[in-house]
């Protein structure tokens, strides 16, 4: 299973199960494996098998509520989780008991929003591919946006995913086509528009990312993406063309954990141009890297002076001064990155984060 090697790990499984048919525990890991690789229906009657043997076996019973969910039979799927919920209970299995709600609640909140069941099959597939791409499996991913775009051929949802998976891939060329499909089927998609524009920055394309930027915020003013992308374009616009190699490089340097070499190149950049926000902020940020908080904090204001309107440099200085034990000051810090952007998620998350460092868990929540 760990090898993908989806076939062989089936028929190990299926010898398991003649072997001894009457284990209920070899029936409910034949049905996970076949969960694993979208074979719902399959797994469904392994579930079934499992749950005939050990009717009150809650893995099997929240299994069989999880597959009927995947194929939108919510009924069913709702009774066979209240079943697992109330078998949970039974056996004071409180980890399996908050499986259970947890699954209800899902199921409740799908068939709440009322949307035909493509859509909600759509949007389950392209999960299922963000899922498969963060494990590694890049053609499993593209394999399951093929199955997600077949079922709506009018959605632009799977075109999009498309786009993120390759452009993370660094497949960027292909990563602007799968946009321009999505952009082709909803022209007012701003999510689509800012990630395009976050593939045409990718692509050293300057001007255009700029433009797909602004389309997305002439369609949804306060887009994170949006917000976020044209404030790092314009720092890097503002750097010194002399002192962008550099820039770059660093980066690259950074992104690889190298931080001592980040910032030997970030000072190459700004002795050719000291105000360069995006080497200013790196390095502050390299520095934060090596524990230095101390260090960055200086660097994180003359960031913030030379590109006052990012969100990223405010909540990176908020670090910085939470790292110092400067609460007050970090929580102004992250709240001038939420004014910037009230949508962007980083800042929220870093307020949350240091609300429960210092024992404050309802404003955390």
């Amino acid at each position: 299973v760990a090898l993908g090697r989806e076939e062989d790990a089936l028929a190990a499984l299926d010898k398991a199960t003649r072997l001894d048919p009457t284990d209920a525990d070899r029936w409910r890991d034949q049905a996970e494996v076949l969960l694993r690789f979208d074979r719902f229906e399959e797994a469904l009657a392994a579930f079934d098998e499992a749950g005939r043997l050990a009717p009150d076996e809650t893995g099997a019973l929240t299994g069989r509520a999880f597959a009927l969910h995947a194929l939108a039979r919510y009924a069913e799927a709702r009774a066979a989780a209240e079943k697992s919920l109330a078998a949970a209970k039974a056996a004071s299995d409180g980890e399996s008991e908050h499986e259970a709600r947890e699954l209800l609640d899902l199921i409740a909140r799908h068939e709440a929003e009322g949307r035909p069941r493509a859509d909600r099959q759509v949007e389950y597939w392209c999960q299922k591919a963000l899922l498969h791409f963060d494990e590694g499996d890049l053609s499993r991913a593209l394999a399951t946006l093929d199955r997600a775009a077949a079922l709506d051929p009018a959605a632009a949802a799977p075109w999009v995913h498309r786009g993120a998976i390759l452009a993370r891939a660094g497949r960027t060329d292909e990563s602007l086509a799968a946009y321009e499909k999505a952009l082709a089927l909803d022209p007012r998609d701003a999510g689509a528009w800012a990630r395009r524009g976050h593939a045409l920055a990718q692509a050293g394309r300057r001007d255009d990312s700029i433009e797909a930027y602004r389309r997305a915020l002439a369609l949804d003013p306060t887009h994170p993406g949006a917000v976020v992308g044209l404030a790092t374009l314009r720092a890097v616009g503002a750097t010194a063309e002399a002192a962008r190699p550099a820039v770059q490089e660093a980066m690259v340097l950074e992104r690889d954990d190298r931080y001592e070499e980040a910032i030997g190149r970030y000072d190459e950049a700004l002795a050719i141009d000291p105000h360069s926000g995006v080497a200013l902020a790196g390095k502050a940020d390299s520095l934060r890297a090596l524990d230095r908080a101390i260090d960055s904090l200086p660097f994180h204001e003359r960031a913030i002076q030379a590109a006052p309107d990012h969100p990223v440099y405010w909540t990176h200085r908020g670090l910085a001064l939470a790292d110092l034990e400067r609460a007050d000051d970090a929580f102004a810090s992250y709240q001038r990155a939420i004014d910037l952007a009230p949508r962007f998620p980083f800042p929220w998350l870093c307020r949350a984060e240091l609300r429960l460092a210092l024992e404050q868990p309802g404003p955390a929540l």
